[in-house]
């Protein structure tokens, strides 16, 4: 089975200024068109009602049946609309089941002057039928404290990580997670989660150059979003791409080994 995550930023593209700044839902369809998913976890999906989200138009180009999202907070690209997570799936999405991060209420003046402030972040748990089991794929999105000029593992922030933690570990196995952390050390942000035989899917994976280099300077080494899976998956392939938009393309080919 092969699962993708990506942070689509409300799907914008790089335009002619090297902005993210063309809107442009079709790259992102295309992109993923060329990898074949099954089962697709995205992040910053542009939401604007519960039925019309950015999700069902992916969903409809990728011929996917089966979509879940989960609103987070508002858009601060798109204004009028909100900012969620999704699961795009060929699998039926039996249930779901949606979560909030604990939010610090983070401030920052930026460089414009403008505030800045920490927008929610969370979860979505969807079970699916594979291969007539039952598992768990989550979608999730950890909030950027780099952006605050802080780090996640902080001890002021130890009871997000533990929330975090909670949610991988109290999700039926097995268990598939597409996520944005917002930090790159994950085993130590989240060692319960590594104690309890998870593993991320990019480990030893060589990348390409532009995904390798950080242009974030707060995360304290390169940054790449992350497929973790329970011990009940093993992992076949796995590969990130880079293209035009903000966050890269990551998919992961896993086999769930028998009972």
């Amino acid at each position: 089975m092969r699962i993708a995550t990506w942070n689509i930023g409300s799907c914008f593209v790089k335009g002619a200024s090297g902005k993210y700044d063309v809107l442009d839902v079709s790259y992102f369809i295309e992109e993923l068109k060329k990898i074949q998913p099954d089962v697709v976890c995205l992040q910053e999906v542009s939401i604007r009602s519960q039925n019309d989200h950015q999700a069902s138009e992916i969903a409809q180009g990728l011929g996917m049946d089966y979509v879940a999202v989960h609103k987070l907070s508002e858009n601060h690209v798109l204004k009028g609309e909100d900012n969620g997570v999704a699961i795009l799936s060929r699998h039926q999405i039996l249930n779901s089941e949606t979560h909030l991060f604990p939010n610090p209420k983070l401030e920052l003046t930026g460089s414009d002057g403008s505030l800045w402030v920490s927008f929610d972040k969370g979860s979505l748990r969807c079970e699916l039928e594979i291969d007539e089991r039952s598992a768990s794929v989550i979608a999730a999105h950890g909030l950027p404290f780099w952006r605050f000029e802080r780090l996640a593992t902080d001890s002021d922030f130890e009871h997000i990580a533990q929330d975090i933690e909670d949610t991988f570990l109290s999700s039926a196995m097995p268990v598939l997670v597409g996520m944005d952390a917002n930090f790159s050390n994950t085993p130590s942000l989240i060692p319960r989660v590594y104690e309890a035989g998870f593993k991320d899917a990019f480990i030893g994976v060589t990348v390409p150059d532009d995904v390798a280099v950080s242009k974030k300077k707060h995360v304290p080494e390169a940054h790449s979003d992350h497929i973790f899976y329970s011990a009940d998956w093993t992992v076949k392939d796995a590969g990130v791409i880079s293209g035009n938009a903000d966050h890269f393309l990551c998919w992961a080919d896993l086999e769930l080994q028998h009972v």
